[in-house]
């Protein structure tokens, strides 16, 4: 008995038809374009053991070929067609907020840097008294660029945070991060009302936020190493030298948290290591640093509200956003895309909390100002 062959149905044009469709409108990787491809297929024609396929290699050609077409292998060009640079088909308002090449004077060279975001998330960062976190990452920076400065917000009336800009930038430096956050005002048309801003310590960017926001109260993440001062992380040491005024710090303070200190722990095996640690301190954050970087005194006497000491909120979200990109490092309209993606996100999240369709998103509690010690 002859057994019957099944004829393999080749379906290779019908492939490349869907690819050719869908890499332009979709900036997913290739392999995933394949997956989607696979399936159509199967629900159009069956089981795929019956299937001639594109090949492997066929088909990321193909679809890398057709994203160089488009855009004749400039990618800041592809940003200023209305796909990109617009939040939607329906909605012609611009999603890529700025994307230039400056000349830099001093080194010759040219700086290259972008942003993007919905403009109904940057219109939040002009709430009166808003306070603003500011991160950099790397993981997900496109190239040629070599970090990604995201700016997330708390906001009031959502109690949330929100993220509201996404800039990228080619260099670590403190013209690059000045000219970036220049453009952020520009972009807000000079109403950023922020009263505090929450950054990681790196002193180009902590320079580049306090030119632009000279008036607007800065702090940094003091690092202290975990090995040397565990105790004195504890409540009650270390955060007194951050509460009180500075004209009493190295005075009174100091003095005071390491007479505590030795009450606490004994430190005599370690004398040596703690003198170093507060020659370090006094003459870095006592000197070379403005005090108002790190101490909240001020804050405290003027009465701005704390809703977070550290860069915890963005630090979180960072690790959210490397999820939901399928590789590290994507290309630049991939990243434009994904991050289109996340405002709508954001959006239809604090819509659903105006409609009580939803609770906010959990988070700490506001941060309560430390009463001052008797010294």
């Amino acid at each position: 008995m002859v057994a019957e062959l099944q004829l393999e149905r080749d379906v290779t044009d019908e492939m490349r038809q869907y690819l050719s469709a869908n890499c332009l409108t979709s900036r997913t990787s290739a392999a995933e374009l394949w997956e989607r491809a696979r399936k159509k297929m199967r629900e159009d024609f069956g089981d795929l053991g019956s299937l001639k396929l594109l090949h492997h290699n066929t088909r990321m050609n193909l679809v890398n070929r057709l994203r160089k077409e488009a855009t004749d292998g400039d990618v800041f060009r592809a940003l200023v067609t209305d796909h990109y640079r617009c939040v939607s088909v329906a909605d012609k308002r611009n999603f890529v907020q700025f994307n230039m090449s400056i000349a830099m004077a001093r080194s010759s060279q040219h700086r290259r840097t972008g942003a993007f975001e919905h403009p109904d998330l940057i219109r939040q960062k002009c709430q009166p008294g808003v306070t603003v976190f500011i991160d950099v990452t790397f993981g997900v920076t496109p190239q040629p660029f070599t970090q990604t400065i995201i700016i997330m917000m708390y906001d009031k009336i959502h109690d949330c945070y929100v993220p509201c800009l996404y800039i990228l930038v080619d260099c670590k430096e403190h013209w690059t991060y000045w000219m970036a956050f220049q453009w952020v005002k520009v972009i807000l048309d000079l109403k950023c009302k922020s009263t505090a801003v929450v950054s990681d310590f790196e002193q180009a960017l902590h320079c580049g936020i306090r030119d632009q926001f000279p008036s607007t109260y800065i702090v940094l993440e003091l690092r202290i190493p975990v090995d040397h001062v565990s105790k004195a992380i504890e409540k009650g040491f270390f955060d007194v030298l951050n509460v009180v005024p500075h004209d009493r710090i190295e005075k009174k303070a100091i003095p005071f948290v390491q007479t505590k200190l030795k009450c606490a722990v004994d430190t005599s095996g370690h004398k040596v290591k703690w003198d170093k640690f507060w020659a370090y301190f006094k003459s870095t954050w006592l000197g070379l640093y403005p005090v108002s970087c790190w101490n909240i005194s001020g804050m405290k006497e003027d009465g701005v509200p704390i809703v977070n000491r550290t860069n915890n909120p963005l630090e979180r979200y960072n690790w959210t956003l490397r999820d939901t990109f399928e590789s590290a490092q994507p290309d630049l309209l991939t990243f434009c895309e994904i991050v289109k993606g996340e405002s709508v996100r954001y959006l239809t999240e604090m819509e659903g909390v105006c409609l009580l369709h939803r609770d906010p998103p959990t988070h700490s509690p506001e941060y309560k100002y430390l009463d001052l010690p008797r010294m």
